[in-house]
Formats: structure tokens, sequence, C-alpha cells
């Protein structure tokens, strides 16, 4: 038995039937699983899957007539993964034991189907779409993204610029943000360098790259840093530090609230989500790190309030978005992202920035983000909140010497061209 190719598959059954977020199970499965089997394994497999997604189906739908029942695609998914991208797991193993997987979850004769269509997979004869007939089609098979998605970027950039976009691949290591009331960074570097831990310089002085797992085995080191992404960072180090009262809307699981607590010491940071769940999160985030300037409410952005109007010397509205910019990170968000959901999404990203606006004081500002690469869901938005509202003005983001494309001091952060995830932010001041 192939415990490995198993837990595969529990884990993507339930991100592919139940919406489940990959990390989070897999999580829970190297928790539990640590030490009774390979986990870097079970990880490339769950990955691999749902990064290759799109491509796999491609694959797959040479091989079948009739589109089967969804737990045998995943099925055929995980043995067409491991037989195409995988060397590490022979081709009888895996066949036999996706086999024996569908013996114990389906109806006998689906067992028969995945063994003979596996079996001819593994002959690896599929076809690729032809760049010259179907552009789009080969961009979609080549680099397993949705063919609406490479529209929508064909009609942004030229297509040069949409290969090189999906043609990058980031570093696997994890950004951090060193605590230097904690410890100095030199001190810092010095215990990774001492304990062998891999890292690289990153964009401030207090930021870096590094080998996370090693860095969790270094004892009493675990409150001098923050896991954080860099574009979120340099987000929260555009709030002006002379702000005396900051709203952070959309604020879990509260990264940025916490920086602009630490940046700011004197300022009341109030901290919002639209849960219960969402608003512990920011809780536990400022209780590890004592931070005690941040006030957390449960608030719904969508829904404005009167009592806030004008209070406020910065706005920080990090929008709920498509997620786009960091499927590096993230591959499943493509899973369950739609051309329709854009517009949905849209809707509620400038109905937040319209109420955000209203909560600035006059010379105040507002800060609008989100980790989209879509301009229908940035520039776009913020072209439309500008033309309702003549009395705020665009003005440039800080970014550190971080390269990004620039439409009228708008920032977005595209992986080939800044070399971290995908990334948006507009800052505006109230005239």
């Amino acid at each position: 038995m192939n415990k490995e190719i198993r837990q595969a598959y529990t884990i993507l059954r339930k991100v592919y039937e139940n919406g489940a977020y990959a990390g989070i199970e897999l999580n829970k499965t190297i928790q539990r699983e640590h030490s009774t089997s390979n986990t870097k394994l079970v990880t490339k497999i769950v990955y691999g899957v749902i990064e290759k997604d799109i491509s796999l189906e491609y694959i797959i739908n040479q091989y079948v007539k009739k589109s089967p029942d969804k737990l045998a695609v995943l099925l055929l998914k995980i043995g067409t993964y491991i037989m195409y991208y995988l060397n590490s797991i022979p081709d009888f193993a895996c066949v036999n034991e996706l086999v024996n997987i569908a013996k114990a979850v389906m109806p006998k004769y689906v067992a028969g189907f995945i063994n003979g269509t596996l079996k001819n997979i593994a002959k690896r004869n599929a076809t690729m779409p032809s760049k010259d007939k179907d552009y789009l089609l080969y961009l979609s098979v080549k680099y397993s993204y949705p063919i609406w998605a490479i529209e929508e970027l064909i009609n942004d950039h030229d297509t040069d610029f949409v290969e090189n976009f999906l043609n990058c691949e980031l570093t696997t290591l994890t950004h951090i943000r060193v605590l230097e009331d904690k410890m100095t960074i030199e001190d810092f570097i010095a215990k990774l360098d001492e304990n062998k831990v891999k890292h690289i310089k990153s964009a401030y002085k207090n930021t870096m790259y590094v080998e996370y797992s090693e860095l969790l085995n270094i004892p009493n080191i675990s409150k001098c840093y923050v896991v954080q992404g860099l574009p979120s960072i340099i987000t929260a180090n555009n709030v002006r530090r002379d702000a005396k009262r900051v709203l952070d809307l959309c604020a879990a699981p509260g990264g940025k609230s916490v920086l602009i607590a630490q940046n700011n010491p004197d300022a009341q940071v109030v901290s919002c989500d639209v849960s219960d769940m969402r608003v512990d999160l920011i809780n536990k985030y400022a209780h590890t790190y004592d931070i005690d300037n941040i006030t957390t409410i449960i608030n719904d952005a969508t829904i404005y309030r009167k009592d806030w109007e004008n209070s406020f010397d910065v706005v920080l509205c990090d929008v709920p978005c498509s997620n786009l910019g960091i499927t590096n990170k993230k591959p499943d968000v493509l899973l369950n992202r739609t051309k329709d959901s854009i517009k949905e999404l849209s809707n509620i990203q400038l109905q937040i920035l319209e109420n955000g606006a209203k909560y600035v004081k006059s010379g105040g500002e507002l800060i609008y983000s989100t980790c989209s690469i879509l301009k229908a869901e940035n520039e776009k938005i913020v072209g439309i909140f500008l033309k309702n509202n003549k009395n705020y003005k665009i003005i440039d983001v800080e970014t550190n010497g971080v390269e990004t494309e620039v439409y009228h001091k708008l920032r977005t952060f595209y992986p080939h061209i800044s070399g971290c995830e995908g990334f948006f932010i507009g800052r505006l001041r109230r005239e």
C-alpha cells in the first residue's frame, strides 16, 4: 500500500468536493502523520495535482469517451500527475494503489475503468495543443491557467507580457519580517548562519526569504519574526507615520494591522472583519506579538457606518478579490474562480472603497489594495471611484525599490517584474 497516495487522495477529495483549503488540510495531515509518512511526497502530489489541474484534464480527456464521475476523475488526475510529472513512484504501484482506492470508495465497475484508463495513460502518448492553431488553449494547457483569465490578461497586456507572467516561478522560500525590538537583524542573521538556514535578502533591511522548515528548528526565535508577504509589508508601510487613527476595513488575519500598529505605536488602529472567526484571527495575531493599540470590531465593510464618517487619518481597504496574484502560493484559488465571479467581486470592491472614502478625514489618505493582477479589480475600480469622488487624487506608493507596473501612480506587482507575488496598491488623498 502506498500511504502517501492514499493521504494525497483524502486531502484532494476535500479540496475538490468541499472547497477546503489545500494548505490547511495538508497541515492537519502533516501534524497527524509526521513520523509515519513521507510528508514531502504528499505535499508534492497535492499541490502538483492542483497546479496542473487544467493540463491533467486535457490529457485525461484524450483517453475517456464519456465524462466519468468526479471522484473517478480525481483518481485519474492523481495517477496522471504521478506518471507524467513524478519519477519517484513506479507506474504499476501508482495504478495498483488508485485501483484499490476505487474499490474501497466507489462501485466495483469503476475500479476496472480506473485500471484500464490509467494503463493507457501510462503509455504517455497524449498530444498537446498547437500554439499556431489555438493559442489560448495552448497557453491554458501549457501553464494550467484558465482561458478566461488569460483572455483578461491579454486584453490588459501584450502576449509576450502574458507568457512571461505565466512562465514565472517564484522562490519556494518563505518571506518573513524580523522584529528588531526583539532581536537585531545582525543577531538574527547570525542565528540563521549558525544553524545553516538558507536565507536571501529582501527589499527591507529587516525582511528576507528563508527556508521555513529549517527556521522552525531554531529554539527561542519564534517571537522574533513574522511570516508576511512582501507586498503586504509594503502596503502597511505606506500608512503614514503621523497617523493617529487608522482603520483597516478587511483586516484578517491581521498582518497589516499589526505592522501598522508597530509602525505607529501612538496611533489607535481599528481592525475589522466580517465574522467572529476572522476577528479572532486578528486578536490572536495581535496577542502573539504583544500589540496593545489595536481595537478589533466585527464589521461588514460593504455596509456604511455613519458614526465613522470623517473619523480616520488613514483608511486601508485591502478588499476581497480573486487572489489571482497569489496562485504560486495558493493554486487552489484557480479551481473556483470564473469570469462571472470577477464581476461579483468588483461590485463588492467598489462598495467597500466608496464606504472607506467617507471615513477619511479631510487631508487624510485612503489605501486600496488587492492580491489580484487583473485591471478589472484594480485600476478600473479606482477609475470608477475617482469619477464619483472628485475630492480624491492619486498619490505615489513607496515600494522601497521593488519594481512594479505603474499607471498614474497606481502600482501593480507582477511576479516576473517584481520578484514577488502579484498585488495592487493605490494610494489616494482626500483634498
